[in-house]
């Protein structure tokens, strides 16, 4: 657990609805544009987005917060890339890294669990 967090959640919370709204937009216009795979990823985060915002309302503690959304980081990451399958794990991957930047948001001194894929 972190010693010191400085971070206004509100702000914070405030910043992903907007992401999320955003996303949301995003995805409707690469289903209209007929990218299924993009379309797919924002929506993913939109999704992920709208989840984390509850997070801090139910644990004011942001450190608390933080934990419990690297926590479904680590549950979601994927390590490797596959070369078969690759959309849903795509989309997971997305998932898992929209959670991580969530949580280092409220806490940035939280370790990594899922690296960016080269």
């Amino acid at each position: 657990m972190s010693a010191a967090v400085i971070v206004d959640a509100a702000v914070v919370c405030a910043q992903w609805e907007e992401w999320a709204t955003f996303a949301v937009y995003q995805a409707r216009v690469l289903t209209a544009d007929n990218s299924g795979y993009d379309a797919s990823l924002k929506a993913a985060r939109a999704e992920t987005y709208r989840h984390a915002v509850a997070i801090p309302r139910a644990n004011p503690e942001p450190a608390e917060a933080a934990r419990l959304m690297m926590e479904n980081a680590t549950r979601l990451r994927v390590l490797t890339s596959p070369l078969i399958g690759f959309d849903p794990v795509g989309v997971r991957y997305t998932v898992a890294r929209t959670w991580q930047r969530c949580a280092r948001m409220l806490d940035p001194s939280i370790e990594e669990v899922q690296p960016e894929w080269e």
